[in-house]
């Protein structure tokens, strides 16, 4: 059950599924409103905000049939007029038409609409997503390691991953990056990361360029049970490669599950585009690297 709606497949801002707030914001108007024919109860719709599609709002009245569970959205398998999106592979991926089943690391997904906007919002956000992992994992990625994480990702079309959303793009750059030498970044004062590698980091918080330190995320997880919120995590792992002669070998010095939180990651992009404080050096890198490896036409999937 989505708990949460959009108005339009563009907005960032999520609200609870309540009757209130839907007449508030939709003035029961079309599309969002649809009068029943002849005795037919008015239905109500909105759009899912993890994968676009439209959802119909149930058990918001005391009459409705459904008031034993909490007012939610309803995914619809076919396309509902006035509401521009409907992609049948990103419904698929919804955390809440899979009910926790896990994302296969290698499960593609054909270039859709929505997988298409997950491309371009990394490029036009991608300065966002870089201040989103930098706050999470407790690295300041140099321009040079941000630059090849967003290569990676756009050269493999690792936006194809079934696992990516609207809502994780940040955290899915770094999961699909290879193990990355730390050596030479600078760590966040403060964060947990950088105390527990206190050994090898200068004064200034900057890994030593001899240090053997690397960084790979694993066990992606979404879960989507019906009645609660869906939930994103992630695991960030550092292994010490110094004196390791096989990678498995190599000890692991810290790790963290990141419990992604996509209201944070939302409201960052709802910061006005032209806002003074964006990183225009890590934009004119994401334009670049757009223009390297273009996109795929749009393939269809019914």
């Amino acid at each position: 059950m989505v708990l949460t709606f959009k108005l339009r497949a563009e907005d960032h801002a999520e609200h609870r599924v309540n009757l209130d707030v839907f007449e508030q914001l939709t003035r029961n108007t079309r599309p969002w409103y649809v009068s029943g024919s002849g005795v037919g109860a008015p239905r109500r719709f909105g759009v899912c905000p993890w994968c676009d599609n439209p959802v119909q709002l149930v058990g918001m009245l005391q009459t409705d049939g459904e008031r034993k569970q909490a007012a939610h959205g309803r995914h619809l398998n076919h396309r509902q007029a006035g509401f521009a999106v409907f992609d049948p592979h990103s419904l698929r991926s919804c955390p809440y038409q899979r009910k926790g089943r896990p994302f296969r690391i290698d499960e593609r997904a054909p270039a859709s609409i929505t997988r298409l906007k997950i491309r371009r919002l990394a490029i036009e956000q991608f300065d966002r997503l870089m201040l989103i992992l930098k706050q999470d994992t407790g690295i300041n990625y140099s321009s040079r390691l941000a630059a090849a994480l967003l290569e990676t990702w756009l050269a493999a079309e690792h936006w194809r991953y079934a696992g990516a959303s609207l809502r994780n793009i940040a955290w899915m750059l770094a999961y699909m990056a290879p193990n990355t030498p730390l050596k030479g970044q600078y760590l966040r004062d403060g964060s947990d990361l950088r105390a527990a590698l206190k050994d090898h980091v200068s004064t200034k918080g900057q890994v030593t360029v001899r240090s053997g330190l690397g960084v790979h995320f694993q066990n992606h997880k979404v879960s989507g049970r019906d009645g609660e919120d869906a939930a994103e995590t992630l695991e960030m792992v550092v292994s010490d490669f110094s004196a390791a002669s096989h990678s498995p070998d190599a000890p692991v010095v810290f790790s963290k599950q990141l419990k992604l939180e996509h209201s944070r990651f939302l409201r960052l992009l709802d910061t006005r585009s032209d806002h003074p404080a964006r990183n225009q050096e890590l934009l004119a890198i994401a334009d670049q690297l757009a223009a390297r490896f273009p996109p795929p036409p749009l393939e269809e999937d019914q």
